[in-house]
């Protein structure tokens, strides 16, 4: 036996270092993100050409249940969710067909649109950032920036590819090159010469003319002509004929390399940077990636002294903390189980075999993880981590009832066979029935029950190796280790305590009524106290980190937009430790988080540690509003690995306010009144419209006719004028460099009274005599869905607020007879979840039953048993609440934990008693000596998990504060849950029998 566990500790041992080590298990995600791209389109103008068409045609796509479209300025987002369970390889290619369908209806000139399949694994869990030090830049800045773009793309992001724990590196805030060409406008107008000359002298230089197939006798040859421009200084020499003289390019304009015009700007600690997110392997394990990508950054620091590197938003530390959570459970767990049995049994050998027990369970844990291709996630942590106190638990229990046997005489073989039998059916009937708590929740529809897989085949992995060793190792080492031993003396403190409760069960065995009053009154204080909690999916955790996401609705550039974030943080900077900003549009193609629109902006803010996030928040809240009235602002803290798990993409609730035919947005003038009402008359916080403000260009038809100006020209001049116009481009060094004719324009008016359009009739006709411009505001992001497009207004309010909402938003829409509102988010759908968790819980409480009835071989006895549940529950919610915690996830894990503990008491109470009444020992003496031979396990297992989690009540670091509502609520329970097994279980035991005249 021992031979036979060495060898598969040593497997586990050596799968250890093989297990995969992931945030998350791997799951295919049922989501699809459609990106349509038009730079040079409004958002109005993108939504009818493109988005809407391929919305429409997206809507035939099986399987799918939401489509969400996000329109702005020349981009646009459709996100696809798709049925859980929907093989997502062929949603991929159905998508991509429909969209190639979509294509035949659209403008020519609008590119394919390009779909994005992500999984929980595409998350970034590092954020490296480039950029160069103010002391050794060199240069004019967007030159610089030009050039560490390149290195980044060239050097850094291959380098780091070619980790094998690096999936892929996603990059924003990098500059791209262009041929700039700026006319000298004075020498034009001296010549006559036009812009589209310059056009028309680069487009004859610069043909793509095919290929030639050319024979000379026998042999034959493939002649290609190439581009004649190959290169910056190709375009330079370029000639242009006018009148009688030859004029080169580089006469007439100045030819540069020259950065794109920018879209957005990523900022990293005041610096221009470049933002590559680390994305992980889903096989790989987190701290050898941790471990290379170290190294390697430690030698680009010596390779590249010039530019600086920097690691922020490390999305790992909770992971970190599972771990650590882990193997401190098993170090302050095994020690109070060493001190626990020592004191109870006042043995010096009993505590070691705790000692061997619980890194064998785990070994072989992972043993068994490995080989159902199981990763070490945060999910199969906690499962893990809940095994451990039951591993504990029965090897408790198997001690003591060897120990039990021996003090009543008899032999040390003997004792281990008799000792381990009397508890196997016990302790499989409570291993069972803490599966069957875990296995029905995997049947929860939706990414709910996938993430459960992982966490119940942890728990039932782990429980049935802890059965397994507690009564096969165990019994086999007690006996190697008691085998000089003759015998076995009871501790003196065992009297002591056996008094005690002697003296308490005699008590309530003459007053039952007392006992009955008591649980009466923990059921309804328990109940009231739950009413109490705050529902939240993890407690408060302590936040040194803040996302802040401004809309400045202002049509700013880049520049701009970077220059009001550095000035609103300027007084901050003092309280900051680290800061990103993300101005303007950003280049990540996976982090969908981080799409923001032109104007606005997403800042990261990590506080230090001695200062108050909530009061620096407040004040920075302050001076945005004094600074500029007009933005848009809120504050979030950053996603962590729980919220992306188990939160849902929509908001508490979310009032859908359309037209009645869905083709157009409601009209913005409205809307604003809407807000206000809302805001005004039923006190709720409503997020103003994100507003652009449009200037609206029309073309005087009858002047266009007059000085015959073809539209299509005069849309090419105003185009070349404000956009600029690519007229070609050249493959020069493995890059591709847009050709684009630029000019320096002081402001629409002027630019239209000094920019010229010629005729056919030579005549030089000012664009402000075939224009007119107004000024208008308009939506700077157009939502839409199924059934078209409407406006959305998102409400984060508590759950009892939510109907009164609902009400006073349909009174305001119906006094508007062309709208309607619909109404959506996670009111809705906890409300489906709800009612599958109930029927899941119900099937839980079935199987309990079923197992219990087949241990004890009745049909009564376990409703004895789940009479302690709503009891010990009670209590835990009672504790919660005079601790000051909410309802969470931690809090319903520890809850989870508490019951299997204090239901293997009862079980093994239960079965106690009935093999003494068995025996032929009256009833009241059967329970008598059933609670003294169950007390010293009992007490055990409830203050080894009592004071294996103590320590989480007090601390303030983030591991303490995420795992003190799991105490608090194992504590609770425990504490009442003892008292409940040692005497409420007994005298219900009672109560039934008499009244049934039940025989055992």
């Amino acid at each position: 036996m021992l031979v036979t566990y060495l060898a598969f500790c040593l497997l586990g041992l050596f799968t250890n270092g093989r297990l995969p080590v992931s945030l998350m298990p791997e799951l295919d995600v049922p989501t699809l993100v459609v990106q349509v791209s038009g730079l040079d389109r409004s958002a109005r103008e993108w939504e009818e050409l493109a988005v809407a068409p391929i919305r429409r045609s997206l809507l035939q796509t099986e399987a799918l249940t939401r489509i969400e479209s996000e329109t702005r300025n020349g981009v646009g987002i459709i996100r696809l969710r798709f049925a859980y369970g929907t093989n997502m390889d062929y949603a991929f290619l159905d998508v991509n067909e429909k969209i190639d369908l979509a294509m035949a209806q659209l403008p020519r000139d609008i590119p394919r649109p390009r779909v994005i399949k992500a999984g929980w694994g595409d998350e970034a869990v590092f954020f490296l950032q480039l950029f160069y030090p103010a002391a050794t830049s060199s240069g004019s800045a967007a030159q610089r920036h030009l050039e560490l773009s390149n290195f980044a793309e060239e050097v850094i992001r291959k380098r780091l590819e070619q980790l094998p724990e690096i999936a892929l590196v996603d990059m924003t805030g990098r500059s791209f090159p262009q041929i700039s060409i700026q006319p000298y406008e004075g020498k034009l107008k001296s010549l006559g010469l036009q812009l589209s000359d310059l056009e028309a002298a680069l487009a004859r230089q610069n043909i793509e003319m095919g290929n030639l197939l050319v024979r000379n006798g026998q042999y034959q040859y493939n002649l290609r002509f190439g581009s004649y421009l190959m290169n910056p200084r190709d375009i330079d020499q370029v000639p242009l004929r006018h009148g009688n003289r030859t004029f080169y390019l580089h006469e007439l304009a100045e030819v540069e390399i020259a950065a794109q015009s920018e879209e957005g700007r990523f900022i990293a600690d005041g610096k221009r940077a470049i933002g590559l997110g680390i994305i992980k392997r889903a096989d790989a394990r987190m701290e050898e990636l941790e471990s290379r990508l170290g190294e390697l950054l430690a030698a680009f620091e010596e390779e590249y002294p010039e530019i600086g590197f920097s690691v922020a938003r490390d999305q790992t530390a909770l992971l970190r903390i599972s771990m650590q959570t882990l193997q401190q459970s098993l170090w302050i767990g095994g020690l109070l189980a060493f001190l626990v049995v020592f004191i109870f049994l006042r043995d010096r050998r009993a505590p070691w075999l705790m000692v061997v027990s619980i890194p064998v369970s785990v070994l072989l844990s992972l043993l068994f993880f490995f080989l159902l291709d199981m990763s070490l996630n945060v999910i199969s942590l906690s499962g893990l981590a809940m095994g451990v106190g039951l591993m504990i638990d029965n090897a408790i229990i198997v001690i003591d009832n060897i120990t039990q046997f021996r003090q009543r005489g008899e032999s040390l073989e003997e004792s281990c066979v008799r000792g381990t039998e009397e508890v196997i059916g016990p302790l499989l009937s409570s291993t069972l029935t803490t599966c069957a708590v875990f296995v029905p929740l995997v049947f929860l529809s939706g990414i709910s029950g996938a993430l459960f897989l992982d966490q119940a085949l942890a728990v039932i992995i782990g429980l049935s190796l802890s059965f397994g060793v507690s009564i096969t190792l165990i019994p086999t080492l007690y006996f190697q280790f008691y085998q000089k031993q003759k015998k076995a003396v009871p501790p003196a403190s065992h009297h002591a305590v056996q008094r005690v409760y002697e003296q308490g069960f005699g008590h309530f065995f003459r007053f039952p009524w007392q006992l009955g009053l008591w649980c009466m009154l923990l059921l309804t204080v328990g109940l009231l106290a739950s009413q109490q909690l705050e529902i939240r999916r993890l407690p408060s955790l302590p936040q040194t980190e803040s996302i802040l996401e401004i809309d400045w609705n202002t049509p700013i550039n880049p520049g701009e937009n970077q220059r009001r974030a550095e000035q609103l943080l300027q007084e901050m900077l003092p309280s900051l430790s680290q800061v990103q900003i993300s101005a303007g549009i950003q280049q990540f193609v996976l982090n969908d988080a981080e799409k923001i629109g032109p104007y606005g902006t997403r800042i990261y803010l990590k506080w230090k540690k001695e200062v108050s996030r909530a009061n620096e928040e407040f004040r920075l809240s302050r001076r945005l509003q004094q600074l500029y009235p007009e933005a848009v602002f809120v504050f979030s803290p950053p996603p962590n690995l729980f919220d992306r798990l188990f939160s849902q993409e929509s908001s508490a609730l979310e009032a859908h306010i359309k037209t009645l035919s869905g083709q157009t947005v409601p009209r913005l003038d409205l809307i604003q009144d809407l807000s206000t009402r809302l805001a005004k008359d039923h006190d709720l916080e409503i997020q103003r419209p994100a507003l652009q403000y449009v200037q609206v260009v029309r073309a005087r038809t009858e002047a266009c006719l007059t000085y015959d100006i073809e539209i299509p020209q005069l849309y090419q001049a105003l185009k070349a004028l404000w956009v600029g116009g690519k007229i070609g481009e050249i493959t020069w060094n493995r890059q591709q460099f847009p050709i684009v004719i630029q000019q320096q324009t002081a402001s629409l008016g002027q630019s239209l009274t000094e920019t010229f359009i010629t005729n056919p009739k030579g005549e030089n006709i000012p664009l402000s005599s075939l224009v007119d411009l107004s000024a208008t505001t308009d939506y700077q992001l157009l939502t839409g869905g199924k059934t078209g497009l409407y406006y959305p207004f998102k409400f984060d309010i508590p759950k009892a607020d939510q109907r009164r909402h609902i009400q006073a938003i349909r009174k305001e829409v119906a006094n508007m007879p062309q709208w309607q509102v619909v109404f959506e988010g996670k009111l809705f759908e906890d409300q489906q979840l709800l009612r599958e968790l109930l029927v899941v819980l119900s099937v839980s409480v079935l199987l309990l039953y079923f197992i219990l009835a087949a241990q004890f071989e009745s049909l009564l006895q376990p409703f004895i048993v789940l009479l302690e549940v709503p009891l010990a529950v009670a209590a835990a919610c009672l504790f919660l609440w005079l601790a000051g915690q909410s309802l969470n996830l931690m809090a319903m894990i520890g809850m989870v934990v508490m019951t299997g503990i204090i239901i293997n008491d009862s079980i093994l109470k239960i079965d106690t008693i009935n093999r003494l009444r068995r025996g032929g020992l009256p009833l009241r003496e059967a329970l008598k000596q059933a609670g003294q031979r169950r007390l010293r396990p009992i007490l055990m297992t409830s203050l080894t998990t009592i004071l294996a989690v103590s320590p989480f009540l007090v601390g303030s670091s983030l591991g303490t504060v995420l795992q003190k509502p799991l105490a608090v609520a194992l504590i609770g329970g425990m504490l009442m849950g003892t008292l409940i097994s040692l005497y409420v279980i007994p005298l219900v035991y009672a109560f039934f029998l008499r009244k049934s005249h039940q025989n055992v």
